[in-house]
C-alpha cells in the first residue's frame, strides 16, 4: 500500500492543461481516463495488488486461528 501511495508524487501530469479545460467546461471523466491512461495504471494496479495481498494475509491469519483452536483440544477424552 505504501508503494501505491509513494507514486502519485513520482508521477508527472499536466495540471495546469487539465485546470484550464475543466474551466472551458468540459466533462471530468474525459481528464481521469486521460490520467489513468497515461500515468495513473501504475499507481491503481499497485493498490489493487496491495488489497489482494491485504486480504490473503487476513485469511491466512483467520485461518491459523483456527488451526491452532483444534491443536489445542485433547486427543483421547
Amino acid at each position: 500500500m505504501l508503494s501505491a501511495v509513494f507514486w502519485v508524487p513520482r508521477l508527472s501530469a499536466p495540471w495546469d492543461l487539465f485546470l484550464k479545460y475543466l474551466k472551458e467546461g468540459h466533462p471530468i471523466g474525459i481528464f481521469i481516463m486521460g490520467w489513468y491512461r497515461t500515468v495513473g495504471f501504475e499507481t491503481v494496479d499497485d493498490t489493487v495488488f496491495a488489497l489482494g495481498q491485504g486480504m490473503l494475509l487476513w485469511l491466512t491469519l483467520r485461518q491459523n486461528r483456527r488451526a491452532e483452536e483444534g491443536e489445542r483440544q485433547p486427543l483421547l477424552a
